[in-house]
């Protein structure tokens, strides 16, 4: 197992020299490439620099558009042992705000951006914050030279990674380098990767899944990927379509979303020619895993050569650095149909696919070598029983140590558990809900947060927005929140769903209401229309819902109509 990154890059740069390690694919077809060699000798300059600037253990903030630059620059960081922060580009105000909350907690020392701000700008943090092209006009002494660095130390922080923020605010999670290593060494294992591979992705770099699966990955395991903008994405999914065919893409991830996204837009903008055959691991991870949507993927890809063992559901989260579980090799999706009522119980029972009352649930996987998880009642705190549904702790060598200069909610979070030796074993509280069968799957059924009690037992959030996405199946962009406004004597059930312009919104509130209460027990008490792009996400697409709650209370969303069913009124 390579001891740090900092050695893989020496190694790549010494072994295979020329060999191009990460290419840019721009939206208007250009490409830009960055051989081991020339990664090296950028990644050398800037530590050159940032050790002029800064002082060692330092937290440097990238806040940068996707590119090669930045990886150069999160290079730069690593050789000159200092922890760098990657946040979103600080393109908005409402950017500009998220980042401020977040250094109001960290003590950074320099921020390093793509974009020419403004004094007043700059005054807004307590830290200099310099341009990219700032620092390439800097003189460095050891350019060409290898920096002499001391092997990271075990509590020092590779990096500092923001939790994705679903149901809070956004927390400094720190990465060290034995968890790091541990967590490339165990998916290079559990997804059989090797020099032979080819990669691909548009996830955002300020995310796990696109800065250790995308970027820290293909150095570690020695193979090629092809980068692309999340935006280019967004504009044209077949775009990564279109990568992984051109460039024989043998391993690559998104979140679900994005899988449904490339369906709907295949039948208007579908390139002459598609071959998937090169596809041995498609990850789908980072929000909940939809069956529909793994068999509407593999039936439209199916003729270009999509294998339906190539589909691989995953599970991970940023405290255990990545990834968790994940779809054992050469098997396909596992997908069972359970009771949903027993399931709304705690329990989950399987059931005959065909039944009215089923809910096809996708398996997240396995544990993966080295990681395990268990799954504990949330008020006993005790293991649960295979098919009990309960909170999923999560344990392993690539787990983290904890937040940033967040105590309180460290000891929360990262709990200690005997075993039957009476020895003390670290587990992390994912705040996630799921079962595992009896042989070891893992399914999660959604968020503790956003669980709504009733009267007939427990309904996820994820549960209500599945049932009106299926209700009007509209395309993928248009995203649905289910929000529990709670008040002092009673708790409001909202659902916020974007719906294109020109709708007729009536039918559509009542369709959503029958669908929830028929299924759910469920009495919804709004239904908010909003335009695409009001509902808040992720960087990896999953649904900010404490924020959409704060935009709903202060009315600062692009309302369309609203649907009472207390009032039966409708607001145009």
């Amino acid at each position: 197992m390579m001891k740090d990154l900092t050695s893989a890059l020496y190694q790549a740069a010494e072994l295979t020299p020329e060999r191009q390690l990460y290419s840019f694919l721009g939206s208007n077809g250009e490409k830009q490439n960055l051989t081991n060699s020339e990664l090296l000798k950028a990644a050398q300059f800037f530590a050159e620099i940032f050790t002029k600037l800064t002082h060692e253990n330092d937290i440097i903030v990238l806040s940068l558009k996707p590119s090669l630059k930045f990886i150069e620059l999160t290079f730069g960081c690593i050789l000159a042992k200092r922890t760098f922060l990657p946040v979103y580009p600080m393109r908005s105000p409402h950017d500009i705000a998220r980042t401020q909350a977040l250094l109001n907690k960290i003590p950074a020392a320099l921020i390093v951006t793509d974009f020419p701000y403004k004094e007043k700008d700059k005054a807004l943090f307590r830290c200099p914050v310099i341009p990219f092209y700032e620092l390439e006009g800097l003189p460095a002494t050891k350019k060409n030279s290898r920096l002499e660095l001391e092997i990271e130390k075990e509590d020092h922080p590779i990096f500092l990674q923001a939790s994705s923020g679903t149901t809070r605010g956004p927390r400094a999670i720190i990465i060290n380098s034995e968890a790091l290593m541990a967590c490339l060494q165990n998916m290079q294992e559990a997804l059989s990767l090797s020099y032979q591979d080819i990669g691909s992705s548009w996830l955002p770099p300020y995310h796990d899944m696109g800065l250790i699966g995308a970027i820290f990955l293909p150095l570690f395991a020695d193979f090629p990927v092809y980068l692309m903008k999340p935006s280019s994405f967004a504009h044209n999914p077949m775009s990564w379509i279109q990568a992984l065919s051109d460039y024989q893409v043998s391993v690559t991830a998104a979140p679900n979303f994005a899988y449904d996204l490339c369906c709907s837009r295949f039948l208007t903008d579908s390139p002459k020619e598609i071959d998937l055959s090169h596809l041995r691991r498609i990850v789908n991870s980072a929000e909940m895993l939809r069956s529909k949507t793994l068999h509407r993927f593999y039936d439209t890809f199916k003729p270009y050569g999509l294998k339906w063992d190539a589909i691989t559901p995953a599970y991970g989260l940023a405290e255990a650095t990545l990834m968790v579980t994940s779809n054992p090799l050469n098997q396909g999706p596992c997908i069972r149909s359970f009771s949903r009522d027993a399931l709304h119980e705690g329990v989950a029972k399987e059931c005959p696919i065909s039944e009215t009352n089923g809910i096809d649930l996708t398996s997240s996987g396995k544990p993966i070598k080295n990681m395990d998880c268990i799954i504990v009642d949330r008020e006993t705190l005790l293991e649960c029983q295979p098919y009990n549904i309960g909170e999923i702790w999560v344990k392993g060598s690539s787990l983290t140590s904890g937040y940033f200069y967040d105590e309180q909610g460290t000891k929360y979070v990262y709990t200690s558990v005997s075993d039957e030796l009476s020895h003390q074993v670290a587990y992390v509280r994912t705040g996630d809900t799921g079962f595992m069968d009896k042989q070891g799957y893992l399914f999660v059924t959604g968020r503790l947060k956003d669980t709504i009690k009733t009267a007939h037992g427990l309904v996820s959030a994820e549960e209500i927005e599945e049932i009106v996405d299926q209700s009007l199946g509209f395309d993928a962009l248009y995203a649905t929140a289910a929000l529990m406004l709670a008040d002092q004597d009673k708790t409001e059930i909202v659902v916020l769903k974007e719906v294109p312009r020109g709708d007729s919104y009536t039918a559509h509130a009542q369709l959503i209401y029958e669908h929830i209460r028929k299924l759910t027990a469920v009495r919804i008490n709004k239904v908010v229309f909003v335009r695409q792009g009001q509902i808040p996400r992720t960087t990896s697409g999953k649904i900010k819902r404490h924020v959409a709650i704060v935009l709903f209370k202060y009315n600062l969303l692009e309302v369309s109509a609203i649907k009472s069913f207390s009032e039966e009124s409708l607001i145009h």
